[in-house]
């Protein structure tokens, strides 16, 4: 980082991320540039039409800069600091350590735990909003596949006497075998429940093969409790079995609604709803993009595929960083027509009904 400026005259010709503050020497911006010197010298100019820029530079003290190596790299560098610093003036994901992760620990026989804190070490997952629904959830998975549950392994504890754990701490299952379970809740989170079950059909027709009745009997039962959520719980409406998630908002005065609806297999398999706060000088083009830098930044599992209700700017600037996260490529559409349009309309009308009943609330 460099020196502190009071004007962009002597930023580099490079890409980076610029910092913003005001007389007290607080953040109260951080922003990204292809070109350094000609991004915020935009802000410098006599006439701002934006009234963000105009409220934003009449707080304007000083600015330091990051020279990075790449476009891509201060769009990371930018999501990490505005989650460090949460600047007034930047649109912001709101805080989700309101809401609940799941975690497979980094253990040798791992746990799934949910926290609301994360950190480098462990597979997570989330956040979930229906804290509920998430606490069901992982107490149907430690049942169904009878991982262990206890902070210590010192011997085998009630679970294991009752059959809900495998007993690795009595040596009654090899780390290899755990991990194999423990991959099958991880596809159980990335939603690829088809997987799952083919996984454990393949498994329990060789258990039969061997003549292991009793672990055949027992996968059964395992497939016949997944393949009933899925019945349960999952809406079919698209058309082929593209990884996909749905985002869409619904923009207010003060914060943004956005609702999330992941898609695996061809099927809805959940919702969760977000705030953007400090959105209310920015387009919806402006805050659709801050939310997938923060909320993907950070953890998740990243689809194939994103539909929105509308297009942004920059967004090949995204695609491009979410094919690096995925290790493939990822693309970033607008539907126009067909199924895939419902779904963007539908979760368009859930976050119109969110931000309803949001404002009924703060008017009650």
């Amino acid at each position: 980082m460099s020196t502190k400026l009071k004007s962009p005259d002597n930023l580099p010709n490079k890409p980076g991320v610029y910092i913003m503050r005001d007389d007290t020497d607080t953040i109260i911006y951080i922003g990204k540039a292809k070109n350094l010197v000609k991004r915020v010298k935009s802000y410098f100019r006599e006439k701002l039409d934006r009234p963000k820029t105009q409220i934003l530079m009449s707080h304007f003290d000083s600015l330091e800069y990051i020279v990075t190596n790449s476009e891509k790299e201060a769009l990371i560098l930018e999501a990490t600091l505005i989650k460090k610093h949460r600047p007034r003036y930047n649109v912001q994901l709101k805080d989700d350590k309101r809401y609940p992760y799941v975690k497979i620990t980094s253990e040798s026989f791992p746990r799934l735990v949910i926290t609301r804190n994360v950190t480098k070490d462990g597979i997570y997952f989330g956040p979930f909003t229906d804290v509920g629904s998430v606490k069901q959830t992982v107490k149907f998975l430690k049942s169904l596949f009878k991982i262990r549950t206890c902070r210590n392994m010192d011997g085998p504890c009630l679970n294991a006497q009752i059959d809900l754990c495998y007993a690795p701490c009595d040596g009654k299952i090899s780390e290899k075998e755990y991990s194999e379970i423990i991959n099958k809740i991880d596809l159980f989170f990335q939603g690829k429940y088809s997987t799952i079950v083919k996984n454990l059909k393949e498994e329990m027709a060789e258990a039969a093969k061997n003549e292991e009745y009793e672990k055949a009997a027992v996968i059964r039962d395992q497939i016949a409790s997944i393949e009933e959520i899925m019945e349960k719980q999952f809406v079919d409406l698209v058309d082929d079995d593209l990884d996909q998630d749905v985002i869409a908002i619904a923009p207010s005065k003060n914060e943004v609604v956005v609702i999330i609806m992941p898609i695996r297999n061809g099927k809805i398999v959940g919702r969760d709803d977000f705030l953007m706060s400090g959105s209310q000088y920015d387009s919806s083009s402006e805050v659709l993009f801050a939310f997938i830098q923060q909320y993907y930044g950070y953890n998740r599992h990243i689809p194939k595929q994103i539909l929105l209700d509308e297009d942004i700017d920059e967004k090949e600037l995204l695609e491009d960083w979410l094919s690096d996260l995925r290790g493939n490529k990822v693309h970033i559409k607008v539907p126009q027509k067909g199924v895939k349009l419902r779904l963007v309309k539908m979760a368009r009308k859930n976050a119109e009904i969110i931000q309803h009943q949001k404002k009924k609330m703060e008017n009650a």
